[in-house]
């Protein structure tokens, strides 16, 4: 997901993004996020959720990393 236009993130979507992540892995899939703001990435870190998910600076590495 890339999060270039996101300025702001609420509580709900940080569960929608858990429950999608919780989902992808199920079926044995892979979430990637990209191009995080580093007020909202500082949110993930609070939260641990930087633990959860794999973040990348750009969206060119989190496809990259499907690659590998």
């Amino acid at each position: 997901i890339n999060f270039a236009n996101v300025d702001h993130l609420s509580s709900a979507a940080l569960g929608a993004l858990i429950t999608i992540n919780n989902k992808a892995n199920e079926k044995d899939g892979k979430l990637r996020l990209a191009n995080i703001d580093p007020q909202i990435y500082e949110v993930f870190v609070i939260t641990r959720l930087n633990k959860l998910f794999s973040i990348h600076d750009t969206l060119n590495e989190a496809v990259a990393e499907f690659n590998s």
